[in-house]
C-alpha cells in the first residue's frame, strides 16, 4: 500500500459564521495533537491568511520536524482547497490523500486505522469523524435532509479493529486515493465556486443521496468509524461516546 500523505490547512481567516470551539481546541493543540498521532512524515502544511502568532508556530513546529509549509493569502476556505486539490491531482493514482482542516483533534491509533479501511474495504473516501448531524432528524431541526426515525439509510461493515458505517457526506477533513480526486475532480470543482465550499452537495451528489442523484460514473463509498475516532473542534458538533476536551488538554499523549 503506498504511503499516506497529508495536506493539512490552517487559517486565521473568520469563518462565514461564529463557532463555538470546544474547550482547549486551538491551531496549536490541534496542530499538535495531529502530529502525534499520525507523525510529520509526508505532511505537508498549507495556511491561508494566518497572523504572526500562528506563522511562528508553522515555522517553528516546521524547523523541528522537517515538514513543508506553504503560506498563502486567499482568504478563502474555497481557494485554499483547490490549491491543496491542485497538490493531490498531482500524486500517483494509488497514493492515499489525507486532507485535514485545522480545528481537528484525533484519537491514538487513527493513523493505523485510516489506512487499514483502505486496505480492507471498498471505500472511496474515509473520514474518521462521526457527524452529529446524522441523527438529527430534518423535521426536529437537523440540517442534514437524509435523517429520518434518528438515523439515515447505511450499511455497517467491519474490519480488523473496527466497525464502519456507510454515510451520505462528511465535512472536509477526509481521506481518497489520487486516482480517485481525479476522476471526481469535476465534482469538486464545483463544491469550491463560491467563497465558502459546499462540502455537503459536493458529497451527497458523489454518494448518490437520493435528493442530489445525477448519472456520474459510479456511485463512491463514503465511510466512518463507529464510534469515531475524530472530530471537528466545533462545540456543537463534537463527535459522540469521547470526552474530546480531554483529549485536546493531553499534548504529551503517546500515539497509537
Amino acid at each position: 500500500m503506498s504511503a499516506l500523505q497529508v495536506y493539512y490547512r490552517i487559517s486565521d481567516t473568520p469563518a462565514y459564521r461564529v463557532k463555538q470551539k470546544a474547550r482547549g481546541v486551538s491551531n496549536e493543540n490541534c496542530l499538535n495533537n495531529f502530529i502525534k498521532n499520525f507523525g510529520p512524515a509526508r505532511m505537508h502544511i498549507v495556511a491561508d491568511a494566518v497572523n504572526a502568532d500562528t506563522r511562528a508556530l508553522l515555522v517553528e513546529t516546521a524547523l523541528r520536524h522537517g515538514f513543508e509549509t506553504t503560506f498563502l493569502q486567499n482568504k478563502s476556505g474555497s481557494l485554499t482547497f483547490g490549491h491543496v486539490l491542485d497538490l493531490a491531482l498531482l500524486h500517483d493514482d494509488d497514493d492515499i490523500l489525507y486532507l485535514v482542516e485545522d480545528d481537528f483533534l484525533h484519537l491514538p491509533g487513527s493513523k493505523k486505522l485510516l489506512l487499514e479501511a483502505f486496505r480492507e474495504t471498498a471505500a472511496d473516501y474515509v473520514t474518521l469523524y462521526d457527524h452529529p448531524d446524522k441523527y438529527i432528524d430534518k423535521k426536529e431541526g437537523g440540517p442534514n435532509p437524509f435523517v429520518k426515525n434518528g438515523g439515515e439509510k447505511t450499511r455497517v461493515i467491519i474490519t480488523s479493529s473496527a466497525h464502519w458505517k456507510t454515510t451520505n457526506s462528511t465535512v472536509l477533513t477526509f481521506a481518497a486515493r489520487a486516482r480517485t480526486l481525479r476522476e471526481d475532480e469535476t465534482q469538486w470543482r464545483r463544491c469550491i465556486r463560491g467563497k465558502v465550499p459546499d462540502d455537503f452537495r459536493a458529497f451527497s451528489r458523489l454518494c448518490k443521496a437520493r435528493a442530489f442523484y445525477r448519472p456520474f460514473k459510479r456511485k463512491r463509498v463514503l465511510i466512518h468509524p463507529i464510534p469515531a475516532r475524530a472530530t471537528h473542534g466545533e462545540r456543537e458538533f463534537l463527535a459522540p461516546f469521547t470526552d474530546w476536551e480531554a483529549v485536546a488538554a493531553l499534548k504529551d499523549q503517546d500515539s497509537g
